[in-house]
């Protein structure tokens, strides 16, 4: 997607790329669904989210009225609503 959505923002992506231990941190939270996982989205203003469809995060948005953008078998593209 960085590469056929240049002018999108992303939060992480699936690369073998080094990131800041707190921003690890922080994403495993949100995926995680840990406690302050609403404050990580709010604070990385994610506005969509690209995941597999059990995670947790996934489960969460949806029940929240995400917007389901696109989805397979293996991927759910959700949107804020």
């Amino acid at each position: 997607l960085i590469y056929r959505a240049p002018e999108r923002k992303v939060f992480i992506d699936g690369r073998l790329f080094p990131f800041y231990p707190a921003v690890l941190r922080d994403y495993r939270d949100a995926v995680e669904l840990r406690p302050n996982w609403k404050d990580v989205l709010a604070k990385y203003d994610v506005r969509e989210v690209l995941l597999r469809p059990a995670k947790p995060l996934a489960v969460a948005l949806r029940e929240d009225g995400w917007i389901v953008r696109a989805e397979g078998a293996n991927f759910v593209l959700l949107a804020r609503p």
